[in-house]
Protein backbone atom coordinates (compact mmCIF):
# COMPACT_ATOMS: atom_id res chain seq x y z
CA UNK A 1 0.00 0.00 0.00
CA UNK A 2 1.22 3.34 -1.09
CA UNK A 3 2.09 5.85 1.60
CA UNK A 4 -1.20 8.29 2.33
CA UNK A 5 -3.34 5.57 1.04
CA UNK A 6 -5.66 3.86 3.79
CA UNK A 7 -6.74 0.60 3.59
CA UNK A 8 -10.23 0.49 1.41
CA UNK A 9 -9.79 4.34 0.19
CA UNK A 10 -9.91 4.67 -3.52
CA UNK A 11 -6.61 4.26 -4.59
CA UNK A 12 -6.46 1.12 -2.64
CA UNK A 13 -7.27 -0.57 -5.76
CA UNK A 14 -5.52 -3.60 -6.27
CA UNK A 15 -4.10 -4.37 -9.80
CA UNK A 16 -4.47 -0.25 -10.38
CA UNK A 17 -2.17 1.52 -7.87
CA UNK A 18 1.59 2.10 -8.83
CA UNK A 19 3.28 2.97 -5.55
CA UNK A 20 6.74 4.94 -5.65
CA UNK A 21 9.40 3.44 -3.24
CA UNK A 22 13.08 4.35 -2.89
CA UNK A 23 15.55 2.24 -5.69
CA UNK A 24 17.97 -0.17 -3.55
CA UNK A 25 20.59 0.41 -5.62
CA UNK A 26 20.03 4.34 -5.94
CA UNK A 27 21.20 7.45 -4.67
CA UNK A 28 24.52 8.47 -3.22
CA UNK A 29 27.53 6.00 -3.35
CA UNK A 30 31.08 6.35 -2.18
CA UNK A 31 33.72 3.84 -3.16
CA UNK A 32 31.96 -0.17 -2.91
CA UNK A 33 32.78 -3.10 -4.31
CA UNK A 34 31.01 -5.30 -7.65
CA UNK A 35 27.61 -7.24 -5.97
CA UNK A 36 26.11 -10.15 -7.87
CA UNK A 37 21.68 -10.41 -7.47
CA UNK A 38 19.48 -12.93 -8.03
CA UNK A 39 16.12 -11.80 -8.98
CA UNK A 40 13.10 -13.93 -8.91
CA UNK A 41 9.82 -13.32 -10.85
CA UNK A 42 6.71 -11.77 -9.16
CA UNK A 43 4.13 -13.81 -8.12
CA UNK A 44 1.56 -15.38 -11.37
CA UNK A 45 -1.44 -13.44 -11.73
CA UNK A 46 -4.74 -14.76 -11.07
CA UNK A 47 -5.95 -17.83 -12.91
CA UNK A 48 -2.09 -18.85 -13.37
CA UNK A 49 -1.37 -22.41 -11.98
CA UNK A 50 1.25 -22.25 -9.45
CA UNK A 51 3.52 -24.60 -11.02
CA UNK A 52 3.62 -22.65 -14.12
CA UNK A 53 6.61 -21.32 -15.40
CA UNK A 54 6.00 -18.54 -13.08
CA UNK A 55 7.42 -21.12 -10.11
CA UNK A 56 9.51 -23.20 -12.70
CA UNK A 57 11.96 -20.64 -14.38
CA UNK A 58 12.88 -18.62 -11.01
CA UNK A 59 16.36 -16.80 -11.60
CA UNK A 60 17.53 -13.52 -13.93
CA UNK A 61 21.14 -12.55 -12.75
CA UNK A 62 22.68 -8.90 -12.29
CA UNK A 63 25.38 -7.89 -11.41
CA UNK A 64 25.88 -4.51 -9.81
CA UNK A 65 28.76 -1.80 -10.42
CA UNK A 66 30.37 0.51 -7.81
CA UNK A 67 28.61 3.38 -9.15
CA UNK A 68 24.91 1.83 -8.65
CA UNK A 69 24.25 0.46 -12.30
CA UNK A 70 22.77 -2.65 -12.48
CA UNK A 71 23.65 -5.02 -15.64
CA UNK A 72 21.44 -8.23 -16.54
CA UNK A 73 23.46 -10.87 -17.06
CA UNK A 74 22.49 -14.30 -19.00
CA UNK A 75 23.51 -18.16 -18.87
CA UNK A 76 25.98 -18.78 -21.32
CA UNK A 77 25.80 -21.98 -23.77
CA UNK A 78 27.25 -24.89 -23.31
CA UNK A 79 28.66 -24.68 -20.42
CA UNK A 80 25.03 -24.58 -18.76
CA UNK A 81 22.28 -26.33 -18.86
CA UNK A 82 19.74 -23.76 -20.45
CA UNK A 83 16.09 -24.11 -19.57
CA UNK A 84 14.51 -20.55 -19.55
CA UNK A 85 11.39 -18.80 -20.35
CA UNK A 86 9.96 -15.36 -21.56
CA UNK A 87 6.98 -14.68 -22.02
CA UNK A 88 7.18 -11.27 -24.21
CA UNK A 89 6.24 -9.04 -21.00
CA UNK A 90 7.47 -8.16 -17.83
CA UNK A 91 8.62 -11.70 -16.89
CA UNK A 92 11.19 -11.77 -19.24
CA UNK A 93 14.39 -14.09 -19.63
CA UNK A 94 14.09 -16.56 -16.26
CA UNK A 95 16.42 -19.23 -15.85
CA UNK A 96 16.10 -22.85 -14.20
CA UNK A 97 19.94 -22.00 -13.22
CA UNK A 98 20.95 -20.84 -10.22
CA UNK A 99 25.31 -20.80 -9.19
CA UNK A 100 23.92 -22.76 -5.64
CA UNK A 101 22.12 -26.36 -6.46
CA UNK A 102 20.36 -26.55 -3.67
CA UNK A 103 18.80 -23.04 -4.18
CA UNK A 104 17.47 -24.45 -7.18
CA UNK A 105 13.56 -24.85 -7.40
CA UNK A 106 12.63 -28.86 -7.78
CA UNK A 107 8.65 -28.58 -6.41
CA UNK A 108 5.66 -29.62 -8.70
CA UNK A 109 7.63 -33.18 -9.58
CA UNK A 110 10.19 -31.46 -12.23
CA UNK A 111 13.04 -33.41 -12.37
CA UNK A 112 16.43 -32.80 -11.10
CA UNK A 113 19.03 -30.64 -13.96
CA UNK A 114 19.91 -32.97 -16.75
CA UNK A 115 22.82 -32.36 -17.56
CA UNK A 116 23.64 -31.17 -13.92
CA UNK A 117 25.48 -27.81 -12.98
CA UNK A 118 29.31 -27.53 -14.42
CA UNK A 119 31.91 -26.92 -11.95
CA UNK A 120 31.83 -23.28 -13.19
CA UNK A 121 28.49 -21.13 -14.62
CA UNK A 122 29.06 -18.52 -17.51
CA UNK A 123 27.00 -15.59 -17.97
CA UNK A 124 26.89 -13.47 -20.89
CA UNK A 125 25.89 -9.29 -20.55
CA UNK A 126 22.46 -9.18 -21.83
CA UNK A 127 23.26 -5.77 -23.24
CA UNK A 128 25.96 -6.21 -25.98
CA UNK A 129 28.81 -4.78 -23.65
CA UNK A 130 30.55 -8.19 -24.47
CA UNK A 131 31.50 -9.01 -20.52
CA UNK A 132 31.54 -12.51 -19.40
CA UNK A 133 30.89 -13.58 -15.70
CA UNK A 134 32.21 -16.77 -14.68
CA UNK A 135 30.78 -18.18 -11.18
CA UNK A 136 32.51 -21.02 -9.07
CA UNK A 137 29.03 -23.30 -8.67
CA UNK A 138 28.12 -24.56 -5.06
CA UNK A 139 26.66 -24.28 -1.72
CA UNK A 140 28.56 -21.03 0.11
CA UNK A 141 26.48 -20.35 2.97
CA UNK A 142 24.27 -17.46 3.81
CA UNK A 143 26.54 -14.57 2.09
CA UNK A 144 24.61 -16.01 -1.11
CA UNK A 145 25.77 -16.20 -4.47
CA UNK A 146 28.26 -13.42 -3.41
CA UNK A 147 30.00 -15.97 -1.78
CA UNK A 148 30.52 -17.99 -4.50
CA UNK A 149 34.06 -17.02 -5.75
CA UNK A 150 33.81 -15.14 -9.27
CA UNK A 151 35.67 -13.39 -12.19
CA UNK A 152 34.37 -10.87 -14.42
CA UNK A 153 35.60 -9.93 -17.84
CA UNK A 154 35.05 -6.67 -19.71
CA UNK A 155 35.96 -5.98 -23.32
CA UNK A 156 38.80 -3.74 -22.29
CA UNK A 157 40.73 -6.28 -20.42
CA UNK A 158 39.54 -5.20 -17.21
CA UNK A 159 38.92 -8.16 -14.81
CA UNK A 160 37.75 -7.93 -11.59
CA UNK A 161 37.82 -11.27 -8.81
CA UNK A 162 35.62 -11.36 -5.90
CA UNK A 163 33.99 -14.30 -3.79
CA UNK A 164 34.99 -16.36 -1.20
CA UNK A 165 38.27 -16.43 -3.56
CA UNK A 166 40.91 -18.80 -1.45
CA UNK A 167 43.68 -16.07 -3.19
CA UNK A 168 42.14 -13.23 -2.14
CA UNK A 169 40.32 -13.54 1.47
CA UNK A 170 37.03 -12.80 0.89
CA UNK A 171 38.14 -9.20 -0.18
CA UNK A 172 38.14 -8.15 -4.62
CA UNK A 173 40.94 -6.92 -6.72
CA UNK A 174 40.11 -4.96 -9.67
CA UNK A 175 43.47 -5.53 -12.97
CA UNK A 176 43.79 -3.34 -15.75
CA UNK A 177 44.59 -5.05 -18.93
CA UNK A 178 48.54 -5.68 -18.23
CA UNK A 179 47.76 -7.50 -14.55
CA UNK A 180 47.80 -3.86 -12.62
CA UNK A 181 45.86 -4.50 -9.69
CA UNK A 182 43.89 -2.68 -6.76
CA UNK A 183 42.68 -4.67 -4.02
CA UNK A 184 39.65 -3.63 -2.02
CA UNK A 185 38.78 -5.08 1.24
CA UNK A 186 36.22 -3.86 3.85
CA UNK A 187 36.95 -4.38 7.48
CA UNK A 188 33.31 -5.60 9.83
CA UNK A 189 32.25 -3.39 12.97
CA UNK A 190 30.07 -0.56 14.24
CA UNK A 191 32.44 2.05 11.84
CA UNK A 192 33.35 -0.41 8.74
CA UNK A 193 36.33 0.62 6.81
CA UNK A 194 36.78 0.36 3.20
CA UNK A 195 41.00 0.06 2.13
CA UNK A 196 42.12 0.23 -1.49
CA UNK A 197 45.62 -0.55 -2.19
CA UNK A 198 47.73 -1.15 -5.15
CA UNK A 199 50.44 -3.62 -5.84
CA UNK A 200 52.89 -0.47 -4.74
CA UNK A 201 51.39 -0.23 -1.49
CA UNK A 202 49.65 2.72 -1.54
CA UNK A 203 46.38 3.27 0.27
CA UNK A 204 43.25 4.81 0.61
CA UNK A 205 40.76 4.25 3.24
CA UNK A 206 37.16 5.18 2.94
CA UNK A 207 34.90 4.94 6.44
CA UNK A 208 31.61 5.56 8.03
CA UNK A 209 31.08 7.01 11.53
CA UNK A 210 28.15 8.68 13.02
CA UNK A 211 26.45 10.04 9.88
CA UNK A 212 30.23 11.26 8.20
CA UNK A 213 32.35 9.51 5.49
CA UNK A 214 35.98 10.00 6.09
CA UNK A 215 38.01 9.76 2.91
CA UNK A 216 41.58 9.31 3.61
CA UNK A 217 44.82 9.04 1.15
CA UNK A 218 47.48 7.41 3.31
CA UNK A 219 51.00 8.44 2.97
CA UNK A 220 54.53 6.75 3.40
CA UNK A 221 55.13 8.10 7.12
CA UNK A 222 50.89 6.33 7.98
CA UNK A 223 49.37 9.84 8.53
CA UNK A 224 47.31 11.60 5.18
CA UNK A 225 45.18 14.18 3.72
CA UNK A 226 41.49 13.63 4.95
CA UNK A 227 38.21 14.38 3.12
CA UNK A 228 35.04 14.72 5.08
CA UNK A 229 31.33 13.62 3.47
CA UNK A 230 28.45 14.66 6.17
CA UNK A 231 25.18 12.47 5.20
CA UNK A 232 21.72 13.44 6.20
CA UNK A 233 17.83 12.47 5.50
CA UNK A 234 15.67 14.36 3.67
CA UNK A 235 12.14 13.28 3.33
CA UNK A 236 9.86 14.35 0.30
CA UNK A 237 6.12 14.76 1.08
CA UNK A 238 4.15 15.10 -2.16
CA UNK A 239 1.33 13.75 -3.88
CA UNK A 240 1.39 12.15 -6.71
CA UNK A 241 -1.76 10.44 -9.07
CA UNK A 242 -1.29 6.72 -8.41
CA UNK A 243 -4.59 5.59 -10.32
CA UNK A 244 -7.39 6.68 -11.99
CA UNK A 245 -9.25 6.44 -8.97
CA UNK A 246 -7.01 9.11 -6.54
CA UNK A 247 -3.77 10.06 -5.24
CA UNK A 248 -0.90 8.81 -3.17
CA UNK A 249 1.80 10.65 -0.96
CA UNK A 250 5.33 10.09 -1.38
CA UNK A 251 7.30 10.27 1.84
CA UNK A 252 9.94 7.76 2.10
CA UNK A 253 13.39 9.41 3.37
CA UNK A 254 16.70 9.33 1.41
CA UNK A 255 20.51 9.49 2.37
CA UNK A 256 21.75 12.26 1.15
CA UNK A 257 25.02 14.08 0.94
CA UNK A 258 25.23 17.79 2.72
CA UNK A 259 29.09 18.24 2.22
CA UNK A 260 31.89 17.70 1.00
CA UNK A 261 35.13 18.86 2.94
CA UNK A 262 38.27 18.86 1.30
CA UNK A 263 41.50 18.78 2.99
CA UNK A 264 43.15 22.48 4.73
CA UNK A 265 45.69 22.44 1.58
CA UNK A 266 42.61 22.85 -0.88
CA UNK A 267 40.58 25.43 1.56
CA UNK A 268 37.37 24.28 -0.18
CA UNK A 269 33.74 23.19 0.61
CA UNK A 270 30.99 21.54 -1.19
CA UNK A 271 27.62 22.03 0.06
CA UNK A 272 24.31 20.31 -1.14
CA UNK A 273 21.06 21.91 -1.08
CA UNK A 274 17.53 19.78 -1.70
CA UNK A 275 15.10 22.22 -1.03
CA UNK A 276 15.98 25.63 -1.69
CA UNK A 277 12.92 26.74 0.49
CA UNK A 278 11.54 25.94 4.21
CA UNK A 279 13.32 23.00 5.85
CA UNK A 280 16.42 21.50 4.83
CA UNK A 281 15.62 17.93 5.68
CA UNK A 282 11.87 18.43 3.91
CA UNK A 283 12.36 19.40 0.33
CA UNK A 284 9.89 21.09 -2.20
CA UNK A 285 10.25 18.44 -4.41
CA UNK A 286 10.89 14.86 -4.77
CA UNK A 287 14.34 14.89 -3.05
CA UNK A 288 16.26 15.87 -6.35
CA UNK A 289 19.68 18.44 -6.33
CA UNK A 290 18.81 21.62 -6.33
CA UNK A 291 21.76 23.77 -5.52
CA UNK A 292 25.35 22.95 -5.13
CA UNK A 293 27.69 25.41 -3.90
CA UNK A 294 31.81 26.22 -3.18
CA UNK A 295 32.49 27.34 0.09
CA UNK A 296 36.13 28.61 1.29
CA UNK A 297 37.06 27.20 4.79
CA UNK A 298 35.12 30.68 6.39
CA UNK A 299 31.75 30.22 4.54
CA UNK A 300 32.28 32.31 1.99
CA UNK A 301 29.92 31.60 -1.43
CA UNK A 302 32.55 31.51 -4.39
CA UNK A 303 30.21 29.68 -6.48
CA UNK A 304 26.97 27.76 -7.08
CA UNK A 305 24.98 25.93 -9.42
CA UNK A 306 21.41 25.81 -9.27
CA UNK A 307 18.53 23.70 -10.64
CA UNK A 308 14.89 23.96 -11.62
CA UNK A 309 12.72 20.96 -12.53
CA UNK A 310 10.63 19.63 -14.72
CA UNK A 311 8.09 18.31 -11.87
CA UNK A 312 8.35 20.85 -8.50
CA UNK A 313 6.38 20.96 -5.38
CA UNK A 314 2.59 20.95 -5.71
CA UNK A 315 2.09 19.71 -9.49
CA UNK A 316 0.75 16.44 -8.78
CA UNK A 317 2.26 14.79 -11.29
CA UNK A 318 1.64 10.83 -12.45
CA UNK A 319 4.07 8.59 -11.32
CA UNK A 320 5.43 7.85 -14.01
CA UNK A 321 6.34 11.62 -14.68
CA UNK A 322 8.10 11.44 -11.17
CA UNK A 323 10.56 8.67 -12.56
CA UNK A 324 10.93 11.17 -15.84
CA UNK A 325 11.87 13.99 -13.93
CA UNK A 326 14.52 16.52 -15.23
CA UNK A 327 16.29 19.79 -14.87
CA UNK A 328 14.46 22.18 -16.86
CA UNK A 329 16.63 25.14 -16.05
CA UNK A 330 20.66 25.46 -14.45
CA UNK A 331 22.10 28.44 -13.69
CA UNK A 332 25.98 28.70 -12.96
CA UNK A 333 27.35 31.82 -10.75
CA UNK A 334 30.90 32.39 -9.78
CA UNK A 335 33.01 35.57 -9.85
CA UNK A 336 35.51 36.30 -12.80
CA UNK A 337 39.05 37.93 -11.41
CA UNK A 338 40.91 40.11 -13.50
CA UNK A 339 44.52 40.43 -13.85
CA UNK A 340 43.99 43.56 -11.10
CA UNK A 341 42.53 41.70 -8.79
CA UNK A 342 39.21 42.92 -9.24
CA UNK A 343 36.45 40.65 -9.88
CA UNK A 344 33.45 40.84 -11.67
CA UNK A 345 29.91 38.71 -10.67
CA UNK A 346 29.04 36.34 -13.58
CA UNK A 347 25.71 34.00 -14.25
CA UNK A 348 25.47 31.49 -16.70
CA UNK A 349 22.36 30.00 -17.51
CA UNK A 350 20.96 26.98 -19.69
CA UNK A 351 17.79 25.67 -20.57
CA UNK A 352 16.35 22.02 -21.28
CA UNK A 353 13.47 22.27 -23.99
CA UNK A 354 11.31 19.35 -23.53
CA UNK A 355 12.90 17.85 -20.74
CA UNK A 356 11.82 14.50 -19.80
CA UNK A 357 10.17 13.71 -22.87
CA UNK A 358 12.66 11.60 -24.66
CA UNK A 359 13.94 14.16 -27.30
CA UNK A 360 14.72 18.17 -27.05
CA UNK A 361 17.07 20.68 -26.92
CA UNK A 362 19.51 22.33 -24.58
CA UNK A 363 20.21 25.97 -25.00
CA UNK A 364 24.17 26.79 -23.73
CA UNK A 365 25.03 30.06 -22.52
CA UNK A 366 26.17 31.50 -25.37
CA UNK A 367 22.48 30.75 -27.45
CA UNK A 368 23.83 27.54 -28.93
CA UNK A 369 21.52 24.56 -28.79
CA UNK A 370 22.16 20.92 -29.02
CA UNK A 371 19.53 18.73 -30.26
CA UNK A 372 19.12 15.20 -28.12
CA UNK A 373 16.89 12.26 -28.93
CA UNK A 374 16.52 9.19 -26.41
CA UNK A 375 17.06 9.65 -22.52
CA UNK A 376 20.46 11.52 -21.78
CA UNK A 377 19.81 13.96 -19.48
CA UNK A 378 15.87 13.54 -18.18
CA UNK A 379 16.53 11.18 -15.02
CA UNK A 380 16.34 13.46 -11.77
CA UNK A 381 19.04 12.86 -9.72
CA UNK A 382 16.46 10.92 -7.26
CA UNK A 383 16.40 7.43 -8.20
CA UNK A 384 13.38 5.74 -7.54
CA UNK A 385 11.53 2.58 -8.75
CA UNK A 386 7.94 2.11 -9.30
CA UNK A 387 6.06 -0.89 -7.69
CA UNK A 388 3.18 -2.32 -8.98
CA UNK A 389 0.67 -4.16 -7.20
CA UNK A 390 1.41 -7.02 -8.61
CA UNK A 391 4.65 -6.56 -7.60
CA UNK A 392 6.40 -6.01 -11.32
CA UNK A 393 8.54 -2.98 -11.24
CA UNK A 394 9.98 -0.43 -13.16
CA UNK A 395 13.49 0.54 -12.08
CA UNK A 396 15.60 3.78 -12.77
CA UNK A 397 19.24 2.37 -13.12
Amino acid sequence: MAQGCAAGSPCDVPGAERDLEPAPEGGWRITGKYQLEIQTPPPPPNGIPACSEYAIYQYKLFVIFPDGSKREFLPSPPSTPIQGWDDGTTNTRYFRVHPNPNAIYNGCGLPALNPALPATLSYLSADGSYMRLDITTGDYGSGGINNNPWTLYMKDGTKVEGGLNPNLGGNQRIYDRNDNYITIANSIGASPWTTLQDQMGRVAQVGYNFGTWTAVQLGTSGTGLATYVATGMVWPSETYSCSSFGTCQYGSGQVVFQSITFPDQVDKKLVFDYSLAGSTNIPLGWGELKRVTVQDKYGSELASKTYTYRWSHGQLPNWENVLMNAPVTATLAYKEFSDTGTSTDVTENWAYANAGTGSGTVTAPDGSTVVYTGFPIQYSVSFRQACVRDESSVQLA
